[in-house]
């Protein structure tokens, strides 16, 4: 992955997060709620060869608001 930090807006909050693409493992465990959410994600599985690559994020350390800098 070329650039695994981004910030990530959901709703109204914005927090800084990294990417990875999940294991074999984990995308098995992770495909259900993935099409949970997206059904149209089966069909879009069929019409490919290539894997679909399933992406873990994680939130970086929270900051207190108006806070720069790292804390702890």
């Amino acid at each position: 992955m070329a650039e695994p930090a981004f910030t990530l807006a959901v709703g109204a909050d914005r927090f800084a997060a990294t990417a990875r693409v999940a294991s074999a493992e984990e995308a098995s465990r992770l495909w259900p709620r993935a099409v949970g959410a997206m059904p149209s994600y089966v069909a879009y599985r069929k019409a490919t060869d290539r894997e679909i690559p399933l992406l873990v994020v994680t939130p970086a350390a929270r900051r207190p608001s108006g806070c720069a800098a790292p804390f702890g």
